[in-house]
């Protein structure tokens, strides 16, 4: 049986915990793995169990994008190696050293170990912090600014769960500003402080954020039509993908990854927009499929010539649903009859959530536009140029355009359509469609 002689293990520690870094290196080799390199995690090699020395320390002129030891680190390692000390890898702030001599001495004072993890802690606690936060105010603005947006729930999933990256890292910070102080205490009161604050969660996080934009992802190429939406968000997971697992597997130089990102930064946009924009977007009879909408253009008027357009969709989660129609048919002209219908009903079993709909809807609508909601038996209703429909109902709003205006039989069947709905409250009279359902959309 072959024996396994190298295994990878995760970098799970934080620059406070570099002490019970070390230890968890020295008692791996206790074991008979002894530390190699880093690279795409911690690589071991198996050996002889020995007992060696391992010291971490936080190297202040390191940065976090550093995947292997720069120049400045490799001086660095030339200092401690005289110390006593021999560099064995370095990535990021950490350096990882070995103890080649018995008389070793102390490569940092407690008080510059002190500066540079606090130092180092601090810089990475506020790059992510501010990050969450400028992630959260821009998906904040695109759902108080988009009444589709609010019933997305990709855009719903992500700002919730940036949210919880925030309020987490503010804990954090927090206990890191208490920690810091502890350890200040300690100096003054001629103590060396120990750094075994071990484990960090941040990996544990990005996995889940990876797990769950694949998710969010897929789920968004599901619900566009055709598959090249399926072939850019592919794409797209694997540029991230090489972004983090082939920096960690061939360690490219600082330069190398810094030219790495830009052009990430610079490419990864268009990869977003072609996602958002792939696929057909309603262009004639191949557009969506109709048959999840609560109604359409031919529960209105007679089916008569081709369907020149139709296009439809649905955004849903925990807060309600959007749904999005429109349908063109022939005959072209206005004055032939209705032709065209498109509407957006936004339906939510929360009253908060309607009178938002409702108001970010109603805004900028009172020149030209008259009361209608008898005719609709709504709670509100406004109509403009006898085509334009504003009509809200408990736990509906509907946004409703044609190209001529609509009887009453039609609206009463909008009303029972809209009312089937799980969203929808009371009852309809029954209405006889022989009368509403005349070619030219007109009552017999």
């Amino acid at each position: 049986m072959l024996m396994k002689r190298k295994k990878r293990r995760p970098i799970f520690f934080r620059y406070r915990g570099c002490d019970a870094f070390a230890a968890y290196l020295s008692r791996e080799s206790m074991r008979g793995w002894h530390f190699k390199e880093f690279r795409f995690g911690m690589v071991f090699e198996a050996g002889e169990p020995q007992k060696r020395k391992y010291n971490v320390e936080v190297f202040p002129k390191g940065q976090e994008m550093d995947l292997r030891p720069e120049s400045e680190a490799q001086e660095y390692a030339l200092y401690c190696e005289a110390a006593g000390w021999k560099l064995v890898d370095s990535i990021r702030k950490f350096c990882v050293f070995e103890q080649v001599s018995d008389n070793a001495a102390a490569i940092v004072t407690p008080q510059e170990r002190l500066a540079n993890v606090s130092k180092a802690e601090w810089q990475v606690w506020f790059r992510r912090f501010f990050t969450y936060l400028m992630q959260f105010l821009l998906l904040y603005v695109n759902l108080a600014s988009s009444k589709i947006g609010i019933f997305e729930p990709v855009v719903l999933t992500l700002c919730l769960w940036v949210l919880l990256l925030f309020a987490i890292e503010l804990l954090s910070g927090v206990g890191l500003l208490a920690d810091i102080h502890r350890k200040r205490r300690q100096l003054a009161a001629g103590q060396t402080p120990v750094y075994r604050h071990g484990y960090s969660y941040q990996q544990l996080l990005e996995v889940l954020t990876d797990l769950l934009a694949v998710w969010l992802l897929a789920d968004f190429g599901y619900r566009q039509p055709g598959t090249s939406a399926f072939w850019i968000v592919g794409l797209y997971l694997a540029v991230i993908a090489a972004l983090q697992v082939l920096p960690a597997f061939l360690r490219p130089g600082r330069a190398g990854y810094q030219a790495a990102l830009f052009g990430a930064g610079v490419f990864l946009p268009v990869f977003v927009l072609a996602a958002v924009f792939a696929g057909p977007k309603g262009s004639g009879p191949s557009g969506r499929a109709l048959d999840k909408v609560p109604f359409t253009l031919w529960d209105l008027v007679q089916p008569e010539g081709e369907l020149r357009w139709q296009d439809s969709g649905i955004s849903e989660n925990f807060l309600g649903r959007m749904v999005y129609c429109h349908m063109e048919s022939g005959p072209s002209s206005p004055s032939d009859g209705l032709s065209v219908l498109t509407y957006y009903l936004y339906e939510s079993p929360y009253p908060w959530v309607i009178s938002w709909i409702w108001e970010q809807e109603y805004k900028g609508r009172k020149d030209g536009w008259q009361a209608c909601s008898p005719q609709w038996q709504a709670q509100q209703g406004s109509v403009s140029d006898g085509t334009s429909y504003l009509i809200r109902y408990e736990g509906q709003v509907l946004n409703l355009f044609t190209n001529r205006p609509l009887n009453q039989p039609q609206i009463r069947i909008i009303r029972e359509k809209m009312e089937a709905s799980e969203y929808g409250k009371g009852t309809v009279p029954d209405v006889d469609r022989a009368h509403v359902l005349h070619p030219d959309g007109v009552a017999g």
